[in-house]
């Protein structure tokens, strides 16, 4: 499993523990823009999508919206800089 596959399933999970793999893809090189949209982003539309079809709830929500922080946090001011 790469990294922005496990990013975005840890994502989708509500898993803090995807800030680490996070910081695993930079270390082998993957870019800001690529962990964001192929990794974050993956896994909080797959949540959507959970969510619209009623296999989702909101508390899972609240839970993925605190993964993707810590994600976010993990990136720190790369994020700023890529853009």
């Amino acid at each position: 499993m790469s990294n922005l596959t496990a990013i975005a399933k840890a994502v989708a999970a509500g898993k803090t523990d995807a800030a680490g793999w996070v910081t695993q893809a930079l270390k082998e090189g993957v870019t800001v823009k690529d962990i964001v949209s192929e990794g974050i982003e993956i896994g909080l539309v797959d949540l959507e999508e959970r969510f619209r079809r009623n296999e989702a709830y909101m508390p899972e929500i609240l839970l993925a919206k605190r993964s993707a922080k810590a994600c976010m946090d993990a990136l720190g001011d790369k994020v700023t800089a890529a853009l």
